[in-house]
């Protein structure tokens, strides 16, 4: 399967979106799911960050991690624990 926002490399990753009114899944690339793809849709209507906006890229980031962590067999929630005692 394609990716569903670049439809250009295999999709990896399945994240959830979640929108104003709606939350949605959404299969993507490895690649797309980091934010370095040149390809990305953009929503050129939204011109302002909003607090939501970080609520929102925080979730992402952290289904990736999750994601990563399980696919190399690692206890996400071990790993988040160490790296909030190594920085306080």
């Amino acid at each position: 399967m394609l990716c569903e926002n670049c439809h250009f490399n295999e999709a990896e990753v399945k994240l959830t979106v979640k929108g104003i009114d709606s939350t949605h899944e959404k299969w993507v690339c490895s690649v797309c799911a980091q934010g370095e793809n040149p390809w990305l849709h953009s929503n050129d209507d939204n011109t302002y960050h909003t607090h939501q906006d970080d609520i929102e890229e925080a979730f992402v980031v952290k289904q990736i991690l999750q994601h990563l962590a399980a696919k190399h067999g690692i206890n996400f929630h071990e790993m988040a624990f160490k790296e909030e005692k190594k920085c306080p």
